[in-house]
């Protein structure tokens, strides 16, 4: 996908709502918010901001129910450590 320059890295979870990528980014904790163009069968499009939150624990995935996504914290970051129990689910304004 053409996002003129911009990258995703660490991408993992993808959310379609209308004409709006959620794509998360795991490692950085944050979710990018991309306009498709749909005109152009979505092969095109703009990273037009970024979400974070402070309950973020490495964010792996999301799904947009209403007007909010939902964010499942994976906390992959203490894999061989302690997790913080109990694991969590974000909700947050899209």
């Amino acid at each position: 996908m053409d996002l003129g320059g911009a990258t995703l890295a660490n991408g993992d979870g993808l959310e379609m709502d209308d004409d709006t990528l959620y794509v998360v980014r795991n490692r950085d904790g944050l979710i990018a918010k991309v306009d498709l163009d749909l005109d152009d069968d979505g092969r095109t499009g703009a990273v037009t901001g970024e979400i974070t939150d402070a309950s973020f624990a490495y964010p792996t995935t999301v799904a947009a129910v209403d007007d909010r996504l939902l964010v499942v914290n994976s906390q992959f970051d203490k894999r061989g450590g302690e997790p913080v129990e109990p694991f969590t689910v974000s909700s947050v304004p899209e």
